[in-house]
């Protein structure tokens, strides 16, 4: 999975429908809230360019915040109550 193919609409979809095997972190979340469109556009957005994937030491693709700080900076200005600590729980769960 690249960088550039991750799309953070994770927080649009409960964890229930989506199985970890498939989604990016964006693709699914520990509520059953739902984000519209919209709303995970601007997550989109606010969480672009703080994610970076690597691979493990067993050659497994990760994810990982490039940026604790910037990311929560960038997540307040959005509105959405979606944290930092939300999103890592989300990659927790994906990766």
């Amino acid at each position: 999975m690249s960088s550039a193919v991750m799309s953070i609409s994770m927080f649009a979809a409960p964890v229930a429908q989506v199985s970890a095997a498939t989604t990016t972190p964006a693709q699914s979340t520990a509520t059953s809230n739902q984000l519209s469109k919209a709303e995970t556009e601007t997550l989109n957005a606010a969480i672009k360019g703080y994610l970076i994937t690597y691979s493990d030491s067993s050659g497994v693709t990760q994810v990982k915040i490039v940026d604790k700080d910037y990311l929560a900076q960038s997540l307040k200005q959005t509105n959405l109550k979606v944290t930092v600590e939300d999103v890592q729980s989300v990659l927790d769960k994906v990766n």
